[in-house]
This record gives structure tokens, sequence and C-alpha cells, in this order.
């Protein structure tokens, strides 16, 4: 099957792992690898052109770092960090935490402990990526083994990240600024009236479960001073706790309806889909980026043809 919603077109291929005469499934051991040699066969035959290998890409741009520019469309943090962070840390002698914080304070970032590791954090979108990604020799333990125990980022360091002039951006190299600054602005604006309407919706249903448990808490507090009988008491008190019940799941089926709702709010989407949406209007900054990304996608491949 021929597919073409990644940076790159590509083929996928379906197998049957189930015998067409004993039924049986046939699971091979480390069958990545296996299908992957076959998948490199296959390409050498057809005569096509095959990508790097992911497991090499993996040790330089993170697996979730590659989809996420391919699916968005935008430069990720992985990447920058790599062709930012790590040339200023080879440059610089680093002899105590403070000479890695203040490299990391240029560029906005700060480091910090996470789970058994470091991580590089911008102090503004609070995007992390490992510290190993973006070097082998930027590892806690390569670290730790060369400047001692980890010491955090004081106030001072903190504060000079959040000055810092120069800081990670995710926007792509060749989109116009005014178009990407628009593209902001309406995420902007939808987080915002997201959380107008989260926070309206907690209020609302807080206020509606407090007034239906109060209602009957006073019905059963009626119930318990009528001069009736054990049994008849008990009668009325079960009714009354059928009725209950039967409101509490209107309720909980009217809060998830508007928490559908909420959730089904239109949103700017991905940076390519607001790019299209502004071509689809004819916005001429859209159409020239989309054109310019055609050409360069026939360009690729006819250098792969080549």
């Amino acid at each position: 099957m021929r597919h073409s919603d990644t940076d790159h077109e590509h083929i996928l291929v379906a197998i049957n792992k189930i015998h067409p005469e004993t039924f049986r499934i046939h699971s091979p051991a480390w069958d990545p690898q296996k299908l992957f040699t076959g998948a490199r066969a296959l390409e050498r035959e057809l005569g096509l052109i095959p990508l790097r290998s992911r497991a090499r890409d993996r040790q330089k741009i993170p697996e979730r770092a590659i989809d996420c520019e391919a699916h968005q469309g935008i430069h990720s943090f992985a990447r920058w960090a790599r062709e930012n962070l790590r040339p200023a840390f080879r440059a610089t002698a680093l002899r105590s935490w403070d000479d890695v914080h203040d490299v990391c304070g240029r560029f906005g970032v700060v480091i910090r402990l996470r789970g058994n590791g470091l991580v590089f954090e911008d102090v503004v979108r609070g995007v992390r990526v490992k510290a190993s990604a973006v070097g082998r020799e930027l590892s806690k333990a390569g670290l730790c083994e060369r400047l001692g125990a980890f010491q955090p980022v004081s106030e001072r360091e903190l504060e000079a990240a959040r000055q810092a002039p120069r800081r990670y951006s995710p926007m792509p190299a060749q989109a116009p600024q005014s178009l990407w600054k628009e593209y902001e602005q309406t995420l902007q604006e939808a987080r915002a009236r997201r959380e107008r309407d989260w926070a309206r919706y907690r209020d609302t249903a807080a206020a509606e479960r407090r007034r239906l448990k109060s209602k009957y808490r006073q019905q059963r507090h009626l119930l318990a001073a009528l001069p009736v009988s054990g049994p008849d008491r008990k009668r009325l008190f079960r009714q009354l706790e059928l009725r209950q019940t039967i409101e509490i799941r209107a309720l909980k089926q009217k809060h998830a309806t508007q928490r559908w709702g909420i959730q089904k709010t239109p949103r700017p989407g991905t940076w390519r889909h607001f790019v299209a949406s502004r071509a689809a209007q004819r916005d001429a900054r859209a159409i020239r980026l989309l054109q310019r990304r055609e050409r360069e996608r026939g360009r690729t491949s006819e250098e792969r043809e080549f």
C-alpha cells in the first residue's frame, strides 16, 4: 500500500503470519530485525531508495520528536537542542555545574533531574528532552563523573534563563513570521477559551451536585419526622432513594455530555492543518508556503530517482 502521510513517500507491506495449511501462527524471535532485513532485500530487488535505519536515527533524534515533526510540521525541541546546545557545550570547558547552568541559561534552558537521568527543559514552553539524547557526553553518569554530584539550578541562574534573548522556537525555518504569530495567537486564544470552559463546567457541576445532595437531605429529614409506622417509613425511604439514584444518573449523563462538548470544541490543529486551512481561505502567505513545500518534495523525489 502506497502512503504519503509523512515527509517521504513509502510503501506498507502486509505479511501473513498464519500458515495456509496448518493454520498455525508463526511468531519469529527478534522479528523487527528480520522484517527490517526482509524490507531491505525488497528495496534492493525493486530498485527503491532505502531510508536511513531508524535505529541509527534514534541515536540522533528521539523517535517521538521525529514523529512530531512529520505530523505537525514544526521544529522539535530535541533537534533544536542538538543543533544549539550540543555545540555550545563542546565549545565550553566544563569545570563545575555552574558552567553547565551558564551554558543552558544563554539559550533559555535549564537542566533538571527527572527520573534516573537529566533533562534539558525550556523555561518558557516547558518542553523537555533527555540530556543523553542531546549528547552522550551530557548524560547524568558522564557529567556526574566529571563534575561530581548534581547541583540544581539557582534562582539567579533561573532568572537569567528566563531573560535569555536566544531561545527555542518551534517555528519552521521557511514559515512567514507573520503567519506563525497568527498561529501562536490562535493557539493561545483556543487554550484560554478551553480553560474558561472547563472552569465554568467545574463550578456549575459542583453547584448542581451540592443542590441535589441538599435537596434529598432535606427530604429525608421530612420523612423521618412523619408520624407513620416503621414499615411505611422504610418504604418511603426506599422510594426516595430510588428517585435520588435516577436523578444522579441523569445528572452524570448531563455532565458527560457537557464534557464531551468541551473536548470536541474546534481547535486550530497542527501547523500543517493551520496552513492548509489558511490556504483554503486564499491566504497568499499560506499558498506560497505550500507551493514551496511541493517544489522541495518534487526535488527530493527527483534526487532519489537519480
